[in-house]
């Protein structure tokens, strides 16, 4: 394991950059490139371009440099087991002023105009494309091309097993042994989702030393239970999930755009973010609010793919996707795949930790594209003076994600009960 760096903990000071961004798309088409992505949307009097295909970009994920999540001392964070948000001052300093969002794109210094009050909505506009099938997403990449459905083969030998069921099988190729990637061990351990909330619902996450997990949902007053089952380990910057027992809702509901459901064997594949270590380690995934069944997943989990200013601006990207067979066939395809953008203009000024910004989800259905693009604020305002490498911002007004390193990227995430998984959290009920 590499060193772990200590993630800073600084006074938290509210400063609102304003409020979110949530007019309801309009004017959505296909690409011009037959992708059937929207290259730009109009919110309000504003166009934000979202990059020609979310799908496709130019920079690569990697995990060249891997180093294991931060380790938290007591001396550095308050309690972690108090409402985080309850912490945060309401102080604004004199020499800032809500901004408006501005092109998604630029990293134009934003105005210093009163927030705007319109709000971005979740509608989501619907993109029919006619672009042939796509392949998985590479395991060391977030390049999500349009060819022909291919699923790439594991490279490793022997699959492990989970309870009676292989790794692999069902017409899915091998899983790597369990450790293979370094990133597989940080995962081991109990990861309940709802840590500050004992009287809500539980979600739990149990992953052994051997890749096989666990995931069990159990309601407030612990009368249903649901489990999903399966084996996972780690490619690139994602967390892959072969379940081999899944009985609550998809994460996507693809009865509504594709008029057919999947069952088990199928996988999921996530990107995701550790941060802290020990008792005080936080787990997000970048996944579809279906992803849960009590209650919404609300949790979000970004990779800086490019950097604007000195600060948080830049573009910030994260994906989930399913793969399964459909009725008829034999091989697994990719049948749904997430594109979660943050994208976040620089700073004001190096002393103004602030800027504004867009949060966009790109969702697409194949094997002939369907695309659903949806909005939300973006507007950030560091805490503590955005210390490096580590630290806490705020997103979208009161919302609080922690940024550091971790398997060789800079993440962002989510920082709350039930947005976030924290380690050594399992469920109330008996």
């Amino acid at each position: 394991m590499s060193r772990r760096l200590s993630l800073a903990w600084l006074p938290w000071v509210v400063i609102g950059c304003s409020d979110d961004v949530s007019e309801a798309v309009t004017g959505g088409t296909g690409g011009t490139d037959g992708t059937g992505f929207s290259s730009s949307a109009e919110i309000g009097d504003t166009v934000l371009d979202v990059s020609s295909n979310p799908s496709e970009p130019d920079t690569t994920i990697s995990t060249d440099t891997l180093t294991t999540f931060d380790t938290v001392t007591d001396s550095d964070v308050t309690s972690a087991s108090t409402d985080l948000t309850d912490t945060v001052s309401t102080t604004t300093p004199e020499t800032t002023s809500d901004a408006t969002v501005t092109d998604a794109t630029t990293t134009d210094e934003p105005t210093t105009d009163e927030p705007t009050t319109n709000e971005p909505t979740t509608d989501a506009t619907v993109t029919d494309a006619t672009t042939t099938d796509p392949t998985t997403t590479d395991a060391t990449t977030t390049d999500g091309t349009t060819t022909d459905a291919t699923v790439t083969d594991a490279t490793t030998t022997d699959g492990t097993t989970t309870g009676d069921t292989d790794s692999g099988g069902g017409g899915f190729p091998d899983a790597p042994a369990f450790g293979t990637n370094i990133l597989d061990l940080d995962l081991v351990g109990v990861w309940g989702l709802n840590w500050d909330q004992p009287a809500g619902f539980d979600s739990v996450l149990d992953i052994d030393d051997m890749g096989n997990f666990v995931w069990t949902e159990t309601s407030a007053d612990c009368a249903d239970t649901t489990v999903a089952s399966g084996h996972l380990w780690v490619e690139g910057a994602q967390v892959v999930m072969h379940v081999e027992v899944w009985d609550r809702q998809l994460p996507w509901d693809t009865e509504a755009v594709l008029g057919e459901s999947f069952d088990p064997p199928f996988r999921l594949r996530m990107s995701f973010s550790l941060q802290g270590g020990g008792v005080d380690s936080y787990l997000a995934l970048a996944a579809p609010s279906r992803i849960t069944e009590a209650a919404p997943y609300a949790g979000e989990s970004y990779i800086r793919l490019s950097t604007a200013g000195v600060h948080l601006g830049g573009t910030w990207r994260g994906e989930a996707e399913l793969e399964a067979i459909p009725l008829g066939a034999s091989d697994p395809v990719v049948i749904v795949r997430d594109v979660y953008q943050a994208l976040l203009d620089a700073e004001q000024a190096p002393d103004a930790p602030e800027g504004t910004g867009v949060r966009a989800t790109n969702t697409t259905y194949f094997p002939m594209p369907v695309a659903f693009d949806t909005f939300d604020g973006g507007n950030w305002t560091c805490l503590g003076g955005c210390p490096q490498p580590s630290g806490t911002t705020l997103v979208d007004d009161n919302n609080l994600y922690t940024y550091g390193p971790y398997g060789g990227q800079t993440h962002l995430l989510t920082f709350a009960s039930g947005r976030t998984f924290r380690g050594g959290y399992a469920s109330d009920c008996p």
